[in-house]
């Protein structure tokens, strides 16, 4: 996902669309070596900045179903699947 924001944010340059250019990458927080490790890898390989990762916490559900709301697209991964979380997606 990192090489798929990489071109959407670059393509967003390109074409000056902010809303692509601005794109983030919203993901569980699930650690801080996670989350160092991740923007190292992002900004080492694929030249993005920190603020292009977004770590949210858990939240209570109706703020969880708030904050999938303000999303533009849900990616899923083929090995893992969304299962709940996709269904949110859709109902939010």
């Amino acid at each position: 996902w990192l090489s798929v924001l990489a071109d959407v944010k670059m393509q967003g340059r390109a074409s000056r669309n902010a809303r692509q250019a601005d794109a983030i990458l919203w993901l569980l927080a699930s650690g801080t070596e996670m989350e160092a490790n991740l923007r190292k890898i992002a900004k080492d390989e694929f030249g993005l900045s920190d603020d292009a990762l977004v770590f949210a916490n858990i939240v209570p559900r109706t703020e969880h179903l708030q904050r999938l709301s303000l999303a533009d697209l849900f990616l899923d991964t083929p090995s893992y699947n969304a299962h709940t979380v996709g269904c949110d997606t859709l109902y939010a």
